[in-house]
């Protein structure tokens, strides 16, 4: 699966370093160099992170404008960044609450890992669902007795549909975990061959 990003850089250089940086098949980077050439990117593309440089922005009306169109298309988290030598207005982080703040030049692994643990975060929940104390089941019977048919069934609906829930989380944290030990081992033949005895 490739993670779509919106990269915002009039530079280059920029340009270069992050096709480097954040190949394909993983990534699919859609480049702007102007403010102009975001609204399309924008209204076109459902992006897992949107990756914009201050000098994007000429004024504080132009910010305005792309912090609104963010805020009403809801969408993917932003990184700011900026030069070592270039003042970072405050009003930039203020107005646009951004993720993470880069500061040129960051090396490729900082900006490798800053993308991977955005990209998790929003795709892994941060907690397994509350755990709930345990209760008898005769208790249970006893309790939904009381209720008319109607709430009977209404709870029993709503009982499957927290299972669900409950089900779907708990597989994306399974899921994510063998992701990672995966990543870790396939480039050696022990670990591959601990994955396999865990499948069988």
């Amino acid at each position: 699966m490739a993670f779509d990003l919106i990269i915002a850089d009039p530079s280059p250089t920029m340009k270069k370093i992050f096709q480097l940086t954040l190949p394909e098949p993983q990534y699919r980077l859609h480049f702007a160099s102007r403010l102009e050439e975001v609204w399309p990117l924008l209204e076109t593309t459902s992006p897992e992170l949107i990756i914009a440089d201050q000098a994007l922005f000429e004024n504080s009306e132009e910010l305005k404008e792309f912090n609104q169109k963010l805020r009403a298309l809801g969408l993917a988290p932003l990184f700011l960044t900026g030069g070592l030598f270039d003042r970072l207005p405050g009003d930039y982080v203020q107005q646009l609450k951004p993720e993470k703040v880069l500061i040129k030049p960051f090396t490729q692994e900082s900006l490798v890992a800053a993308v991977k643990e955005t990209i998790e975060k929003k795709h892994v929940p941060d907690t397994l669902p509350e755990e709930l104390p345990e209760v008898k089941e005769s208790e249970i019977r006893a309790e939904s007795e009381k209720l008319s048919p109607e709430l009977r069934h209404h709870l029993q609906l709503l009982v499957r549909q927290e299972v669900l829930e409950a089900e779907r989380e708990l597989e994306k944290r399974i899921k994510a975990s063998l992701l990672r030990e995966l990543k870790i081992t396939e480039h050696s033949p022990e670990g591959a061959s601990e994955i396999n005895k865990k499948a069988e």
